[in-house]
């Protein structure tokens, strides 16, 4: 499933290039340019939008039309003047569709796959700079592995809170300081990570550690969250091996988080 942050940045994207070529038509329009000119400028806009969301394949098929209509358009002064008074004109128009649908629709492409392997390998929760929940169910999967090939033993603890109101830098910078103020207060060997849905999600992963150490951490967490002006709506110590459901569950809600919006 794409990553909604791919479709926020394209939207964007999209938004951006389509009123800088609404303002060169308008200038165009403006100045008395000939109107057949002006129509293919704005053509641009159908292979850029074609570009964004089909790629190189729909660049290049919506810039052949464009190029076709063009022609089309031209037709009345082709048969008045002749086709070797308007070649250089329809040529330049021609390669100038097919190069832009090609190269953007190529570079499109590229930068799209780029963007899915990076998205692969996301481990950072963009809102606090702590793990994400993609992190947190690989080191849930290795510490699982890990305690039944030595017998050993992990706890998680999980706490949600109401998401921050509002949103922008304001919200950024908060949660960008809770994540510092709780960075500060695990072992390096812990695993902190934090990810949204309806709510948010701080789940610490303690390898090699019982029940009293893991209660330790989750009234650390407590203190945090209200220190940082928050009230837990749920905190759990959960222990392994003997609480494997309700590790499923937590990881079930992780991988829900993964798709949802950013929170902020």
């Amino acid at each position: 499933m794409a990553d909604p942050r791919d479709s926020r940045a394209r939207n964007l994207l999209l938004l951006s290039g389509l009123i800088l070529l609404g303002l060169v038509v308008l200038s165009m329009a403006y100045r008395g340019v000939d109107p057949v000119e002006v129509v293919a400028t704005a053509a641009f806009a159908p292979i850029f939008v074609a570009i964004l969301f089909f790629g190189l394949r729909g660049g290049v098929g919506v810039a052949a039309a464009a190029a076709v209509g063009y022609v089309a358009l031209r037709w009345p002064a082709i048969r008045l003047v002749g086709m070797p008074t308007l070649s250089g004109l329809l040529v330049s128009r021609i390669v100038g569709f097919m190069a832009f649908g090609a190269i953007g629709g190529w570079a499109a492409s590229v930068v799209g796959n780029s963007l899915t392997k990076l998205a692969l390998f996301d481990e950072i929760d963009d809102a606090t700079g702590l793990h994400n929940a993609r992190s947190l169910l690989a080191v849930l999967d290795r510490e699982r592995s890990r305690a039944g090939r030595y017998a050993g033993v992990f706890s998680v603890v999980h706490a949600s809170f109401a998401r921050p109101s509002g949103r922008g830098r304001a919200v950024q910078s908060a949660l960008r300081a809770l994540g510092s103020r709780l960075v500060s207060s695990v072992r390096i060997s812990d695993h902190l990570s934090h990810f949204s849905d309806d709510r948010s999600h701080l789940v610490v992963v303690l390898p090699e550690t019982g029940a009293e150490g893991a209660e330790t951490v989750r009234s650390g967490l407590i203190a945090a969250l209200e220190e940082w002006g928050a009230v837990a709506l749920m905190t759990e110590v959960i222990r392994l091996p003997g609480a494997e459901e309700t590790l499923t569950e937590l990881e079930r809600i992780a991988r829900q988080a993964m798709t949802a919006p950013p929170s902020v």
